[in-house]
């Protein structure tokens, strides 16, 4: 290797000499190469001494002077300098460069004898690989659906709510959150928080910035305005998430549109401001006139005795038409058992003479001979049917009479059969037909017999009317029906009618249209305040089609 790292210096000064009048300009042609090739085949002192050798030789022999040690011009030295010391490097690099191919063979050497070593490590190593690329697998399955979990709890939050990541783009959102914003069916994934809304302010993007650097923040009522010019107040909050690593990842913002509720706040301070200053004006003006009121307090004072006076007499007054009014009831509780025992009494007269009838039948037959076991039978199962009847007539008098203590569920049909029943004998007596059409109305919550106290009174005054006015064909019309979810009773007569002047005085106590000793004007009153009063309904009356027509709702 020394041989050859000679023999290209020498074969440079050969090629340079005899080429020397063609390549008279380039001194250094073959010197560069030769002194490359010396430091490659023999390491860095044979670059050395080449370098040393060529530098001599292209000093003496090609540099003017030639065959001389002398410089012509001093830039000469630098270029000799330049040749020198790129000389050096050549012999440097390559000595390193074969340093390094020394170790590198040693280090194959090294590798060599290590591949079976280094195989089983591998066979190891890739069994571990599995296991941890199947734990990797698990855990990327476990945090996909984690994710899924998280997008679907976000987005089904009742609450506005985003999530972003560390560069305010948008990872999830909730539908409340697309709803209060008006942002419909948009794609949001990826897309940043400020190109969906360019209108956010700076200090807001400064919030979210301390909000990705760890900061909580929050805030009750904020302004935002849009860009379309509409104003939302905002009560938000702001906190980071953090990733795998323990690092932010990003911020979830939880933003709720309070305006309407601020509105109404702002409302309520500005009348509350107003409130305010109407009471100052009011206290000023209660001021004022507290000084005339302490003037007029020895007034108030005599008036209060007086009203105190006037206020005992009333009482009085009130206890004396309470007392009245006990009355009115008492005399027209009497008044319908006069009815009544009328009533029981034609009720009676007639079943009486016919049980009369029967003893006379049984005195005869017996007188005569012809009494049998047979006759004596058909008279007492006669006899005992009377005496049934009767019995009837008294339980239907004794019920009448009682009051009822409590309001009951009745059947308003029911009633009205009852109490027509009462007076139908004495009506076919006057000659009065009465004619009775039940639908079956609802129930009524309220006092039966106290209700069929004011039907039987109504009947009654129909039939006084046509007695006084000689009406030919006379006919009393009962009808029980329901009308918008009342139950209502109307008792009608062709008796003519009740004069115009008087009808709107007919429920007044004591008013009465009869002649001296027969009425005493309180029937349709205590009527009146048994339906209106008592069972919280009305009791009408209009004329229609010749006569008068009485309503009972309730």
């Amino acid at each position: 290797m020394w041989l050859l790292a000679a023999l290209f210096p020498l074969a440079a000064l050969a090629l340079q000499w005899l080429l020397w009048e063609k390549l008279r300009p380039y001194v250094w042609l073959f010197f560069y190469p030769a002194v490359f090739l010396s430091s490659w085949a023999g390491g860095r002192v044979a670059g050395l001494l080449a370098t040393a050798f060529s530098a001599t030789v292209v000093w003496y022999f090609f540099i003017p002077p030639e065959q001389s040690f002398s410089l012509e011009h001093p830039s000469t030295a630098i270029a000799l300098l330049i040749f020198a010391g790129m000389g050096i490097l050549f012999s440097l690099f390559h000595e390193r460069l074969r340093k390094a191919d020394q170790q590198t063979r040693l280090a194959l050497a090294e590798a060599t004898s290590g591949r079976e070593q280094l195989e089983r490590r591998m066979e190891e190593r890739t069994k571990e690989l599995v296991d941890l690329v199947d734990e990797l697998r698990r855990k990327e399955t476990d945090l996909r659906r984690s994710q899924e979990l998280l997008k679907l709890f976000i987005e089904y939050a009742p609450v506005p709510l985003a999530m972003f990541d560390h560069e305010m783009r948008y990872l999830y959102a909730s539908r409340r959150w697309r709803s209060d914003y008006g942002l419909g069916d948009r794609h949001l994934v990826k897309v940043s928080h400020y190109d969906i809304f360019p209108e956010i302010p700076q200090h807001w993007k400064e919030l979210h910035q301390r909000g990705l650097a760890g900061e909580i923040l929050r805030e009750e009522a904020e302004e935002f305005r849009r860009a379309d010019g509409t104003v939302q107040w905002l009560r938000w909050e702001l906190r980071p998430w953090y990733d795998a690593g323990g690092k932010v990842g990003g911020i979830v913002i939880f933003s709720e549109d309070i305006t309407n509720r601020k509105c109404a706040e702002d409302a309520l301070q500005k009348l509350n401001e107003e409130l305010e200053l109407r009471v100052a004006q009011r206290t000023e003006t209660l001021d004022q006139i507290l000084g005339e009121r302490e003037a007029q307090n020895a007034e108030l004072q005599r008036a209060y005795h007086e009203l105190e006076a006037e206020t005992a007499q009333r009482i009085r007054m009130v206890e004396e038409l309470r007392q009245k009014e006990q009355l009115l009831i008492h005399q027209s509780r009497l008044a319908a058992m006069g009815e009544m025992l009328g009533y029981i009494a034609h009720q009676w007269r007639q079943p009486l003479n016919v049980l009369g009838l029967h003893l006379q039948v049984l005195g005869l037959s017996y007188q005569h001979g012809t009494f049998s076991q047979e006759l004596l039978e058909q008279s007492v199962e006669k006899t005992m049917g009377i005496i049934r009847h009767l019995s009837r007539t008294i339980d239907d008098f004794r019920d009448f009479l009682v009051l009822n203590k409590e309001k009951t569920l009745f059947q308003v049909d029911e009633v009205v059969v009852k109490t027509v029943g009462f007076i139908e004998e004495n009506l076919k007596k006057a000659g009065i037909n009465i004619e009775v059409a039940c639908t079956n109305p609802p129930e009524v919550s309220g006092f039966p017999n106290e209700y069929s106290h004011v039907i039987l009174n109504l009947l009654t005054n129909a039939k006084d009317a046509f007695s006084e006015r000689h009406i030919e064909h006379p006919v009393i019309r009962v009808h029980s029906g329901s009308e918008q979810g009342k139950t209502v009773v109307t008792i009608g007569d062709n008796a003519g009618g009740i004069p115009e002047g008087i009808i709107d005085k007919i429920f007044d106590a004591y008013f009465t249209t009869k002649g001296l000793g027969k009425g005493s004007g309180v029937g349709l009153f205590m009527s009146k305040m048994i339906i209106e009063k008592n069972m919280g309904g009305s009791l009408t009356v209009r004329n229609v089609n010749g006569g008068a027509e009485f309503k009972i709702e309730v």
